[in-house]
């Protein structure tokens, strides 16, 4: 028959087992979900961006909301999924979060359509601007914005003069 004390360690030991499985499998199930998340967020930000990491071309203007719209989930999941991650390519290693950069205001004579680029493209633009001008003639303000209209980013004078401020 067996001692009745012995049954009873016996089936609590057996019900500690199981909670401890069931938290495991809980734990496993969440690893698993973060794991397809931060997957799905990559394959869809490298996409978009598919141009900038073959070396074509600068990065596209992209929001998190954007990308979580494509993956139907809130932005707080895309914030969260790429929060203290790094990409790695063959090119470099990369923050996650910096390859997220809204559309830069840009000035549309007679159309309310932004420009597909963002404020990092057009701050680099004027950087090398700058560094290639005659030091004894620096371009004004308005003569960058000029120039990057010409480029098809058309930029306001206030907002050069702020980007070269910064």
């Amino acid at each position: 028959m067996g001692n009745p004390f012995k049954r009873r360690l016996d089936e609590q030991l057996r019900d500690y087992f199981r909670m401890k499985l069931y938290r495991a499998r809980i734990l496993l199930k969440n690893v698993e979900q973060r794991r397809a998340t931060i997957l799905a967020v990559s394959k869809a930000v490298l996409e978009w961006q598919a141009d900038y990491f073959a070396g074509q071309a600068p990065l596209k203007p992209m929001t998190m909301t954007e990308i979580a719209g494509k993956l139907h989930v809130h932005t707080s999941t895309v914030s969260r999924s790429v929060q203290n991650k790094y990409l790695q390519s063959p090119k470099e290693t990369i923050l996650f979060k910096s390859l997220f950069s809204p559309p830069a205001a840009v000035s549309g004579k007679g159309t309310d359509a932004p420009a597909a680029v963002t404020s990092d493209h057009i701050k680099k633009r004027i950087h090398e601007l700058i560094a290639s001008e005659d030091a004894a003639r620096p371009y004004s303000d308005q003569a960058l914005a000029n120039r990057l209209e010409q480029e098809g980013i058309p930029v306001s004078r206030r907002t050069v003069a702020k980007y070269r401020e910064e």
